[in-house]
């Protein structure tokens, strides 16, 4: 056994090595562990080929000497047939490792589209993190070229610049806080206790939080609340999780505008809350992103942005931990509804 984890160790560290030194036609992770795939099958092939060939032979003259009592005779015309056999098994060896070689390609695609994903979103979180760091320096650098630029700046325009930059450092420190504070927020919500908690009273402290909010810009926030309906889960990051989408939904809806919140059994053990507001869409091409942090909307006709972009990721992994499916729509028609699918005890 040892011997056998060796040799793959020893046969997938030359497949790595090998891949690493073919032309640029496999310089793609993609055709590198394709090609591995590939090696590996043909290998494991041939040797189970060897070993049927040479097991199942050896099987056959045993039954047939315990038939006839003793070792049987081949006649030529037998023999003559066996070995024009030889050709036929070894084609039909040979057309299995072609075809698969498409099959190793596949499978390379599905074994690497999760670490693409991974990547890409790690990439945008990166990109949208050092864009929320980025743009404050960028106005401090601009505020002090000014005053840089004036040779007689008045004692009003350097305080004005220097609280603006106070602003931004704030702004700087707020977002570095809550990257970390997110970071560690990843590790605790594993470790979140359970137990049965009433949906309705929950929203109710929502909305009583978030009503002040939206009285300041007069938005209508209505409620139709229902009977008691249990869940299993942890109540104060389910209250964060209802939380921070009506935050959201107050905050990009303009004044004078509207917000519903629904709570409605659906068919099965499961209940749906919808919060829909009116005001600016989501772009459809910022839908599969909407979840992920510091990931903003570039909608032109959206109010300015505030926070740190971190909310409807918390949501998110909340939602997951709880095994609740979380979904957002965005038409010009219904305005955005963000859903949230429960399951009632």
């Amino acid at each position: 056994m040892n011997t056998l984890k060796n040799f793959w160790k020893r046969f997938a560290v030359w497949g790595t090595e090998f891949g690493t030194s073919i032309p640029n036609i496999f310089a793609s992770a993609k055709f590198k562990i394709a090609l591995l795939y590939f090696l590996a099958n043909a290998v494991i092939l041939i040797i189970a080929s060897f070993v049927v060939d040479l097991y199942i032979g050896k099987f056959i003259f045993k039954e047939l000497f315990s038939l006839f009592g003793s070792e049987p005779a081949i006649d030529a015309t037998t023999a003559r047939i066996l070995e024009n056999m030889k050709p036929e098994i070894w084609t039909t060896r040979i057309i299995r490792i072609v075809i698969m070689a498409p099959v190793a390609y596949f499978l390379a695609g599905i074994t690497l589209k999760p670490i693409q994903k991974a990547l890409e979103s790690q990439s945008r979180f990166v990109a949208n993190a050092s864009h929320e760091l980025r743009t404050p320096l960028a106005i401090m650098k601009t505020n002090s070229d000014v005053i840089l630029s004036n040779p007689n700046p008045t004692k009003e325009e350097l305080i004005t610049t220097l609280k603006e930059n106070t602003e931004e450092m704030d702004r700087m420190t707020t977002t570095l806080q809550v990257l970390l504070s997110f970071s560690g927020y990843e590790n605790r919500v594993n470790k979140l206790i359970f137990s049965k908690i009433d949906l309705t009273k929950i929203i109710s402290r929502v909305i009583q939080l978030a009503r002040r909010q939206a009285e300041q810009k007069n938005i209508n926030l209505e409620y139709n609340e229902t009977s008691k309906i249990i869940t299993n889960g942890n109540s104060a990051a389910i209250e964060e999780l209802i939380y921070n989408l009506v935050k959201n939904a107050v905050s990009y809806t303009p004044k004078n505008g509207q917000i519903k919140i629904k709570l409605l059994p659906e068919n099965g053990h499961h209940v749906l809350l919808s919060i829909q507001n009116s005001g600016a869409i989501i772009l459809d091409n910022d839908l599969p992103h909407i979840f992920e942090p510091f990931y903003r909307g570039e909608n032109a006709t959206s109010p300015k942005k505030m926070g740190a972009g971190l909310g409807l990721a918390i949501a998110y992994e909340i939602a997951k931990i709880h095994g609740a499916k979380i979904n957002v729509e965005s038409t010009q028609k219904n305005g955005t509804i963000f859903s949230v699918q429960f399951r009632t005890v």
